[in-house]
């Protein structure tokens, strides 16, 4: 697994002007490239725990990214399991879906293809036949923004400043108080 896991290349935390967010990305499609490549290794990885060195150089790598992004020490970790726990369940899905169509004996394309078409030749679904196609790509860019915007508002100074758990920033739940007895 620790082989497999030195083929990623390290983020460089300490790169002059790098855009942690562009740094973020770029793990995360690495990540994702490689778990493509070998499509066994997402479910090997996402289930045991690899501290070889080159995993760890790895992940230590994006915790000095996550932590010049402005999250505090106890922020990262939680950032850290968000950003791998989405990069291994989407090539988890992804290394699924090329296994099931493997064994059908046909490409994600061709099923893509097979979909688009019986939804054109169904006249309540032919509007939307467009809307069947592979989409991965624009699928995991979509995500990843979503997990790195949650990162950038974890980081974002709020009312209590850097650091601020979620819910200290969120507004007070008032409970439900009971009806006034003219209102019974």
């Amino acid at each position: 697994m620790d082989a497999v896991e030195g083929e990623l290349e390290v983020p460089d935390a300490d790169a002059e002007g790098a855009d942690w967010r562009e740094q973020l990305r770029q793990a995360a499609l690495a990540l994702r490239g490689l778990l493509r490549r070998h499509p066994w290794a997402s479910g090997t990885l996402g289930s045991f725990l690899n501290v070889g060195p080159s995993a760890m150089s790895f992940q230590s790598g994006v915790r000095r990214v996550l932590l010049r992004a402005g999250l505090s020490e106890e922020q990262v970790d939680g950032a850290l399991a968000a950003f791998f726990s989405f990069v291994y369940g989407h090539a988890a899905v992804e290394a699924s879906w090329q296994r099931r169509c493997s064994e059908a004996g046909v490409s994600s394309q061709d099923c893509f293809d097979a979909l688009r078409s019986a939804f054109g030749a169904r006249p309540e679904y032919a509007a939307g036949s467009e809307a069947v196609r592979p989409v991965p790509e624009r699928d995991f860019g979509v995500a990843l923004d979503c997990v790195l915007a949650g990162i950038e508002a974890l980081a974002a100074p709020v009312r209590g400043g850097r650091g601020t758990l979620p819910q200290e920033r969120a507004a007070p739940v008032i409970p439900p108080q009971p009806p006034a007895p003219e209102d019974r």
